[in-house]
């Protein structure tokens, strides 16, 4: 049987299936969640976008808990892999470690994501 012959699929899937391959392969993220609303949807959006590494950092252990089990019930634990930083990003040193803890597991960090807020008494 040629090539010819064979069912192909049209460029618009082709380029679909392509997009979706490279965004889960080349995607690893950093997020920040001091502003628990908006950082934990955003992470929960990275990974239901195909994300498969995430890197999640802030200095309550609770929000990091509860975003991470967000992520798993979003995509399935299978699917994104989550590391969990506790991380006072007030501190210079603390955040070294961050970057460097997750360039060590994760290789790069295409992505990242300050959920740092103000308020403004």
């Amino acid at each position: 049987m040629s090539l010819s012959s064979q069912a192909l699929l049209p460029v618009s899937e082709m380029e679909y299936i392509l997009d979706n391959t490279l965004r889960s392969l080349l995607c690893t993220v950093l997020i920040h969640l001091d502003t628990p609303g908006i950082s934990q949807a955003t992470a929960v959006s990275f990974a239901r976008e195909g994300c498969t590494k995430i890197v999640l950092a802030d200095r309550d252990s609770n929000g990091l808990e509860k975003t991470q089990q967000l992520i798993a019930e979003e995509v399935g634990e299978s699917k994104t892999e989550v590391l969990v930083v506790k991380t006072d990003v007030t501190s210079a040193e603390q955040i070294d470690q961050l970057v460097l803890k997750a360039v060590e597991k994760f290789g790069r960090i295409d992505y990242a994501v300050n959920g740092a807020g103000m308020i403004s008494i």
